[in-house]
């Protein structure tokens, strides 16, 4: 398949394969992704509309890590050194010259915008976390996604403060809805009102 025709009618049909991380079976979610991916990978022309429903509702970032330490599409002299490599408890970042931080912001800043939806059934891992503070630091990275519209976390009394500092790290101004399951013990008096957790 060379070209691709009616491309209103594709992007209907992969309508029907998006993902709702909350209401999903995890074998459903399975399927979507594996059809989502497949049809990405068999025609260049569906890559871009596959990859926006693959990336629109995510349950972690870190599949970025793979993209930025990518060395498929840098040239021979360049260094083969991960961008992002964990270190027990942070991620170190490879030192970079303003060009190749650029670079890098422009191959992983497509993926990032297409998230919509983060949902985490259960609070983000400390390497989770940490990534958001490394992504933080790139330039022109801020808000980390720009189009989130839902996030949703499930915290409890050890994760709560976590939960307000790490929030205005992936929110954006398009922000719609923030979801927190919260068991008894994390619903504290010490919680702020969604107001001040805005821009």
């Amino acid at each position: 398949m060379q070209s691709i025709h009616h491309k209103d009618v594709w992007m209907e049909i992969m309508y029907h394969f998006k993902l709702f991380l909350s209401e999903d079976k995890p074998s459903d979610i399975k399927v979507k992704k594996h059809t989502l991916l497949s049809l990405a990978l068999t025609n260049r022309n569906l890559t871009d509309i596959a990859l926006n429903e693959l990336w629109r509702s995510m349950s972690s970032l870190m599949p970025i890590v793979c993209i930025l330490n990518d060395t498929t599409t840098t040239s021979s002299s360049a260094a083969v050194t991960p961008v992002l490599r964990w270190n027990r408890d942070y991620w170190e970042i490879g030192s970079l010259s303003s060009n190749a931080n650029k670079c890098l912001v422009s191959r992983i800043s497509p993926y990032l915008s297409r998230v919509e939806s983060l949902h985490f059934s259960v609070f983000p891992s400390l390497d989770e976390y940490m990534l958001w503070h490394a992504l933080s630091t790139f330039e022109q990275i801020l808000p980390i996604c720009p189009r989130l519209r839902e996030l949703s976390i499930s915290i409890d009394a050890k994760s709560a403060s976590w939960a307000y500092n790490v929030t205005p790290l992936v929110a954006s101004r398009s922000l719609k809805r923030i979801k927190l399951d919260a068991s008894p013990d994390a619903l504290q008096p010490k919680w702020l009102p969604l107001s001040s957790w805005t821009h």
